[in-house]
């Protein structure tokens, strides 16, 4: 399960918490909210790159 990069850690085990058993299967919930514990979450750097992009390409 890949989440946007942009979802915080919060944002993320509520969603596979929501939905597991239903959307989610079991395990796919399972390990994602497995995944959490053990990756680190950043989601400051892919918000770094879009503010950077439409700074960059933004019509003056």
């Amino acid at each position: 399960m890949q989440y946007h990069p942009e979802f915080t850690a919060d944002y993320i085990r509520a969603l596979a918490t929501k939905f597991r058993g239903s959307l989610l299967p079991d395990a796919v919930s399972e390990g994602a909210l497995d995944s959490i514990e053990c990756l680190e979450v950043d989601s400051s750097q892919i918000a770094n790159w879009a503010a950077s992009f439409f700074r960059k390409h933004a019509q003056r």
